[in-house]
Protein backbone atom coordinates (compact mmCIF):
# COMPACT_ATOMS: atom_id res chain seq x y z
CA UNK A 1 0.00 0.00 0.00
CA UNK A 2 3.02 2.47 0.74
CA UNK A 3 4.52 1.64 -2.60
CA UNK A 4 1.24 2.35 -4.59
CA UNK A 5 0.86 5.30 -2.31
CA UNK A 6 4.42 6.51 -3.25
CA UNK A 7 3.98 5.62 -7.03
CA UNK A 8 1.05 7.90 -7.52
CA UNK A 9 2.67 10.46 -5.83
CA UNK A 10 5.48 10.39 -7.87
CA UNK A 11 3.60 10.69 -10.97
CA UNK A 12 1.63 13.12 -9.95
CA UNK A 13 4.59 15.32 -9.08
CA UNK A 14 5.71 14.92 -12.18
CA UNK A 15 2.49 15.70 -13.85
CA UNK A 16 2.07 18.98 -12.29
CA UNK A 17 5.53 19.82 -12.79
CA UNK A 18 4.84 21.35 -15.92
CA UNK A 19 1.92 23.90 -14.43
CA UNK A 20 4.40 24.97 -11.64
CA UNK A 21 6.43 28.50 -11.72
CA UNK A 22 7.81 30.81 -8.91
CA UNK A 23 8.95 34.63 -9.40
CA UNK A 24 11.55 35.85 -7.02
CA UNK A 25 12.89 39.27 -5.85
CA UNK A 26 16.82 38.42 -6.24
CA UNK A 27 17.73 40.37 -2.47
CA UNK A 28 17.37 44.32 -1.53
CA UNK A 29 19.19 46.29 0.82
CA UNK A 30 17.24 48.76 3.75
CA UNK A 31 19.31 52.11 5.26
CA UNK A 32 17.66 54.37 7.61
CA UNK A 33 19.26 57.92 8.41
CA UNK A 34 18.12 59.42 11.83
CA UNK A 35 16.75 63.28 11.08
CA UNK A 36 16.49 64.91 14.31
CA UNK A 37 13.94 64.66 17.49
CA UNK A 38 11.08 66.89 17.99
CA UNK A 39 11.54 70.03 20.63
CA UNK A 40 10.69 68.26 23.28
CA UNK A 41 11.69 64.38 22.30
CA UNK A 42 9.20 62.36 22.11
CA UNK A 43 9.30 61.83 18.52
CA UNK A 44 12.19 60.73 16.25
CA UNK A 45 11.95 61.13 12.65
CA UNK A 46 14.24 58.92 10.01
CA UNK A 47 14.41 58.79 6.52
CA UNK A 48 13.74 55.56 5.33
CA UNK A 49 15.45 53.85 1.80
CA UNK A 50 14.61 50.24 0.69
CA UNK A 51 16.56 48.60 -2.75
CA UNK A 52 15.48 46.12 -4.23
CA UNK A 53 17.02 44.18 -7.10
CA UNK A 54 15.92 41.31 -9.12
CA UNK A 55 17.35 39.77 -12.61
CA UNK A 56 16.39 42.25 -15.60
CA UNK A 57 16.50 38.87 -17.86
CA UNK A 58 14.13 36.85 -16.05
CA UNK A 59 10.31 37.11 -14.96
CA UNK A 60 10.52 38.16 -11.75
CA UNK A 61 8.48 39.37 -9.06
CA UNK A 62 6.60 42.50 -9.87
CA UNK A 63 7.44 45.16 -7.45
CA UNK A 64 4.04 45.98 -5.13
CA UNK A 65 2.51 49.02 -6.19
CA UNK A 66 2.14 51.01 -3.94
CA UNK A 67 4.46 49.35 -1.53
CA UNK A 68 3.08 49.27 2.04
CA UNK A 69 5.30 49.49 4.82
CA UNK A 70 4.32 49.43 8.77
CA UNK A 71 5.45 51.49 11.64
CA UNK A 72 5.44 50.05 14.59
CA UNK A 73 6.46 50.94 18.38
CA UNK A 74 8.33 48.64 20.65
CA UNK A 75 6.67 48.78 23.94
CA UNK A 76 8.38 48.60 27.77
CA UNK A 77 6.83 44.47 27.79
CA UNK A 78 8.80 43.86 24.58
CA UNK A 79 5.67 43.17 22.27
CA UNK A 80 5.27 45.72 19.30
CA UNK A 81 1.84 47.93 18.54
CA UNK A 82 1.13 49.08 15.48
CA UNK A 83 1.21 52.87 15.25
CA UNK A 84 0.56 53.86 11.12
CA UNK A 85 1.42 52.41 7.71
CA UNK A 86 2.86 54.13 4.63
CA UNK A 87 2.18 53.66 1.13
CA UNK A 88 4.80 54.56 -1.71
CA UNK A 89 4.72 54.06 -5.47
CA UNK A 90 8.18 52.76 -5.99
CA UNK A 91 10.71 54.87 -8.10
CA UNK A 92 12.57 52.32 -10.98
CA UNK A 93 16.15 52.97 -11.65
CA UNK A 94 17.79 51.13 -14.82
Amino acid sequence: MKLLAFIFTFFLSITIMDTMQAAHIVGGEAHYTFIRFNTDSTQVMFEVEFIMYRDNVSQGADFDDPAQFGIYELQRDGSWDFIDQISERPGMVN
